[in-house]
């Protein structure tokens, strides 16, 4: 008899594969591997009754919403592509998170089925940089991002940066809570994807990576040994010679050189604003957000690189408030999760990283992931709820 339990930590792999790998995907964010969840959702309803919470209904209000957007956006005719993908999505994400909501594999297991597609993801990206090497600047730094590759896949270093940054965060909670796998495996790991979040040159990995490592840190150890531990590393770095190091030296160029990047993205971020107080019932419509500023005399860009403006622009006022909610209730559940089993510490420290990213990129808002850690979180409470 095939076991339901392997088949979805199979599917959970290859669905947690970095979105970077075109040739994996038949369309947008849809994966082939996608083709299976509806098979996985009934056979789950097959073998027990479907359980459904608070965090199912704010998807379903958010489907609704994208829904009508797409709809008043195409029967507008202010567009040239009709973008209904984004229907599907977010169909598709109610049906993920019912499926690892209801599921019984272990959050365990499923954390290291996501830590190992995280490292298949980076692996990938070092093959295909060697294919077209890039570097930082007009230094000698490698930098992990491709724009032209013989393989025909693009790697971007926001993405790559991303999920670096998530899999150094794991693979630091397991080697400082010695879960997951041996010492010598989460310290290799942990070296790997520290390597790779300091070669992307993404302050805003730089600074996700930062966030996991203070809060791991502050549950395993108590205040006090954790603010000298913290001073004592921080003269020894400034003791360095700092001067002489290549990397801190390109370090220092990706951050005194951003001055017009900034204004750029504080820019984007007004303009998204501006749109979405124009259009503030039902937005512009998902996925409109470039044509619409470039027909309208805003900045050109894909996406405001903020995922609650862009939510804002794009879906109105109502998705907006959707949105929040939906990061809101998972920061609580996951944070009330980490005060009782420290498996569940790095549910919250991962969920304080993608909600810190959606104010930096739209990234996190569209990562599978995103939704698996959301039910692994409201999956524990409702488990707690039913013990009181």
């Amino acid at each position: 008899m095939v076991n339901l339990k392997n088949i979805i930590l199979i599917y959970i792999f290859f669905v947690c594969i970095s979105f970077n790998f075109k040739w994996f995907y038949i369309s947008g964010s849809f994966a082939y591997i996608d083709l299976l969840l509806p098979l996985l959702l009934l056979a789950t309803a097959y073998q027990k009754k479907i359980k459904l919470d608070f965090f199912f209904f704010l998807l379903g209000g958010l489907a609704c919403i994208t829904c009508a957007s797409s709809l008043f956006a195409i029967s507008s005719g202010a567009f040239d592509n009709n973008k209904i993908g984004y229907i599907f999505r977010s169909l598709y994400f109610i049906g993920l998170y019912v499926l690892i909501f209801n599921s019984d594999v272990s959050t365990e297991n499923i954390i290291k089925v996501i830590m190992a597609s995280l490292i298949f993801s980076l692996f990938l990206c070092f093959y295909i940089w060697t294919t077209s090497p890039r570097y930082f600047g007009f230094s000698s730094m490698p930098m992990l991002h491709v724009l032209d590759s013989p393989t025909g896949i693009k790697v971007n270093r926001n993405e790559s940066g991303l999920y670096a940054s998530l899999l150094f965060a794991i693979s630091f909670y397991g080697l400082t809570y010695n879960k997951y796998y041996s010492y010598l495996t989460n310290l290799l790991i942990v070296i790997i994807s520290f390597l790779t979040v300091a070669f992307t040159f993404s302050k805003g990995t730089w600074i996700l990576s930062l966030i996991a490592v203070l809060l791991i840190i502050s549950y395993k150890y108590k205040p006090t040994n954790f603010l000298i531990t913290t001073s004592i590393l921080m003269v020894l770095f400034f003791s360095l010679p700092l001067s002489d190091l290549l990397f801190l030296d390109a370090v220092v160029t990706r951050f005194s050189g951003s001055g017009e990047t900034n204004a750029y993205r504080f820019g984007y971020l007004v303009d998204a604003i501006y749109i979405g107080a124009d259009n503030v019932l039902l937005g512009i419509g998902p996925g409109n957000y470039k044509e619409y500023t470039a027909a309208n005399g805003y900045l050109i860009t894909i996406d405001p690189h903020n995922a609650l403006a862009q939510s804002f622009a794009e879906l109105g006022i109502f998705g907006l408030a959707l949105v929040l909610l939906l990061y809101a209730s998972s920061f609580y559940q996951s944070y009330f999760n980490s005060k009782k089993e420290d498996t569940y510490i790095i549910i919250f420290v991962l969920m304080i990283m993608l909600l810190a990213d959606s104010f930096i990129s739209g990234l996190s808002l569209t990562m599978k992931i995103l939704y698996i850690l959301a039910a692994l979180t409201m999956r524990r409470g409702l488990d707690v709820r039913k013990q009181k």
